[in-house]
């Protein structure tokens, strides 16, 4: 793996960590580890086509995954 590669996987996981689990982890309390990973697949499915990307002048992927 390239310097580049995990220097986006670092980042990745940073954004993971404030954007759903320090905000979630404060809203509610999981009891089960299928409900914590059916709320992390929705917050994935809004990053991926959703959110806007600051990396692509905040703009956000459209339904093919191509940037609008």
């Amino acid at each position: 793996m390239s310097p580049q590669t995990n220097g986006i996987c670092e980042r990745f996981h940073r954004t993971i960590l404030q954007e759903f689990y320090q905000v979630e982890f404060r809203k509610k309390l999981y009891d089960e580890l299928d409900t914590l990973q059916s709320d992390l697949d929705e917050w994935l499915a809004r990053y991926n086509n959703e959110r806007t990307h600051q990396g692509k002048m905040c703009w956000w992927p459209d339904a093919n995954g191509n940037i609008t």
